[in-house]
């Protein structure tokens, strides 16, 4: 009997071996290997959707909407309620919902090429055809999140800075920004700058507005030239 079972497991030890050598090598760490792939490229997948904020998504689809407007002639009230369709989507604010439109203006701008001449005439007539899209959110209390939202732009993009004081002259003529605010953002240069902490690419800011700051302070003195001789 004691050599029966050690036959039986001693047949049953082969077979157990055969068994083994004809399954692929590895096969456990391949099909975790495989897994692990792809869970990485998944996890990839899910980090880039997570670490875009609702607020870029947000921008970059309103920029969508306009470039595509403007580029296929849509109607201007159907642009418009996309636009607002997108912020309601998003629960963006009225503020970012202007400074959205008025980057969605910039990048028509930029792709007119790399000539700032060229860029700044799209810009001007881009915005004086579409500019109901920035009286829908343009209030007065939003003048100077728009200002800075081209004086970043221009920080970002060297074609625009070539020529931004004419960006913030164009949104003037529109009544898109007062006198006040423009000359309000100068006197905080001027502050910085006197403090010794005006940084350089502001600093170049302000030296392109330098003809625009000076025509609104030389209106400004004749206005109340004027009103004192009247009086």
């Amino acid at each position: 009997e004691g050599g029966v079972g050690r036959q039986f497991t001693f047949d049953t030890e082969m077979k157990l071996d055969a068994y083994k050598l004809a399954l692929p090598q590895d096969e456990d760490d391949s099909v975790s290997n495989v897994s692990g792939v792809f869970a990485d490229e998944d996890d990839s997948d899910f980090e880039s959707e997570t670490m875009v904020s609702p607020e870029e998504k947000f921008f970059a689809e309103v920029m969508d909407i306009i470039k595509t407007a403007v580029a296929e002639q849509k109607e201007i009230d159907g642009t418009l309620l996309m636009v607002n369709d997108t912020k309601l989507c998003y629960e963006m604010t009225t503020c970012d919902a202007v400074k959205a439109v008025l980057e969605g203006f910039l990048s028509v701008a930029t792709d007119a090429g790399d000539s700032s001449k060229a860029c700044v005439k799209a810009f001007l007539t881009t915005t004086k055809k579409w500019r109901k899209l920035l009286q829908k959110y343009a209030e007065d209390e939003l003048e100077m999140p728009m200002l800075q939202t081209v004086l970043t732009y221009a920080k970002e993009h060297k074609q625009v800075e070539a020529r931004v004081g004419n960006y913030l002259h164009g949104l003037y003529d529109l009544d898109f920004l007062s006198d006040d605010t423009i000359l309000r953002w100068e006197r905080r240069m001027l502050n910085q700058q006197k403090k010794g902490s005006l940084a350089e690419d502001d600093a170049r800011m302000l030296s392109g507005c330098q003809d625009l700051l000076d025509m609104l302070k030389e209106s400004d003195s004749s206005g109340d030239d004027d009103s004192s001789s009247s009086s």
